[in-house]
């Protein structure tokens, strides 16, 4: 459990997105998500059709 709360890495992963994105334009995020989402949906959907 001490483990989890040392991992610096989860919170690094916040600060390295440019922070113009953050206050300008926070649709692009939304955007950004959606469409790694569907990809890996995607990719996961496209595996479990073909064996």
């Amino acid at each position: 459990m001490v483990t989890q709360t040392s991992q610096p890495t989860q919170p690094a992963q916040i600060p390295a997105t440019p922070p113009r994105f953050d206050g300008n334009d926070p649709f692009w995020i939304i955007i950004a998500i959606a469409v790694l989402v569907k990809v890996l949906v995607g990719n996961q959907t496209t595996r479990s059709h073909k064996p």
